[in-house]
């Protein structure tokens, strides 16, 4: 059925296309553009109860949020910026205040370890000075009997021990 009455549409308008060509001339041509479909698509109508679609009044339909938004007093939308501005501020200042704490922390600890550092170089000199009479030890060291230079055993087989030789006396010069 309505494949019949598209047909005859368009052989009307081909008609009535070429009742032109015999009455006009042929400097004024009027071509009726005939759009082309793809597919059979345009044939088959069908009814989706799902798909809405644009209402068909506008201005009966619902408004969107930011044409609410935007419809509303200026007024009555102060106190909601300001807030979001105060939001917006407080998490600037929370974000400075955990860089400011992240630094002081950091600084703390090289305090601590530059304190620690100069405890340990007191504790030393201390130590230093303590054992300053008592033969010169290094700071540190072990404090109790010293022990004996250690045996070498290839140079004392050679040659046997060495005795330091005598310190000259003053009786011998006087003999001769």
């Amino acid at each position: 059925m309505r494949q019949d009455a598209e047909i005859e549409a368009i052989t009307q308008i081909s008609s009535d296309n070429d009742d032109d060509d015999d009455d006009d001339d042929d400097d004024s041509e009027e071509e009726v553009e005939v759009t082309k479909h793809d597919g059979v698509s345009y044939l088959i109508t069908t009814h989706n109860p799902n798909r809405t679609g644009k209402p068909a009044n506008r201005d009966d339909a619902p408004l969107s949020r930011k044409e609410r938004d935007s419809a509303m007093d200026p007024i009555a939308l102060k106190p909601r910026m300001e807030l979001e501005r105060d939001l917006v501020r407080l998490k600037i200042v929370r974000r400075r205040r955990e860089a400011r704490d992240k630094k002081w922390e950091e600084d703390k600890k090289a305090r601590e370890a530059a304190h620690a550092a100069a405890q340990a170089r007191a504790q030393e000199r201390l130590e230093a000075l303590k054992n300053k009479g008592k033969g010169g030890r290094k700071p540190g060291a072990k404090v109790g009997k010293p022990r004996p230079p250690p045996k070498s055993s290839s140079a004392s087989a050679a040659t046997g021990p060495e005795v330091p030789p005598p310190p000259p006396s003053s009786n011998a010069t006087s003999d001769s």
